[in-house]
């Protein structure tokens, strides 16, 4: 039968209850990003803090990263999913960016590079490039269109020194492709 008044509050409430989480997950992380605080940004992500989330001066994590220039910021938020462009929601580039915060975005571009190459070195089955890539500033869980990780592909031609590589890297085994299998249905 269907829901009772009851039932309906109760699940309002726990939806409230999600979103009031999520909404402090992604102020900590703005407030770390903002204050340039890695480990309070790594905490974020890893509560799951939606990384393109702006704040109210309408800037991302990212964009805090540059302002900052810290690479090492860069990197994790970028590996991690985040929106790789510097413009406000008007599509310019943020003010206040000089040459010396530029060379964020020069990391940015090495990154998502290796991400592809990560991620076309698997597909193809050329397993001596992961190392290569991973040094460059991959991201071991990057996503394809297919939503496959590298570790996905190893698992799917047989490559089994390449999956043991991949998980020793902190491979997520927990990942789920597009059509929902993960690296073991392969």
């Amino acid at each position: 039968a269907g829901m009772s008044v009851l039932d309906h509050a109760q699940e309002h409430m726990e939806l409230r209850s999600v979103i009031a989480c999520v909404y402090q997950v992604n102020t900590e992380l703005q407030f770390a990003a903002r204050n340039n605080n890695i480990d309070g940004v790594r905490s974020a992500i890893e509560a799951g803090a939606n990384l393109n989330t702006r704040d109210d001066d309408g800037f991302t994590a990212l964009m805090w990263a540059a302002v900052h220039q810290s690479l090492d910021m860069v990197q994790l938020v970028i590996r991690h999913g985040a929106n790789p462009n510097l413009l406000d929601e008007h599509g310019n580039l943020i003010e206040g960016l000089n040459p010396d915060h530029m060379a964020c975005g020069e990391s940015i571009v090495e990154i998502l590079g290796a991400n592809e190459r990560l991620l076309a070195a698997s597909r193809a089955g050329l397993w001596d490039q992961l190392d290569r890539e991973l040094r460059l500033g991959a991201w071991v869980n990057v996503r394809d269109e297919t939503r496959r990780i590298a570790l996905m592909w190893a698992g799917r031609q047989g490559a089994s020194a390449a999956v043991t590589s991949l998980v020793g890297k902190n491979g997520d085994l927990e990942a789920r492709d597009a059509v929902g299998w993960y690296t073991i249905h392969f």
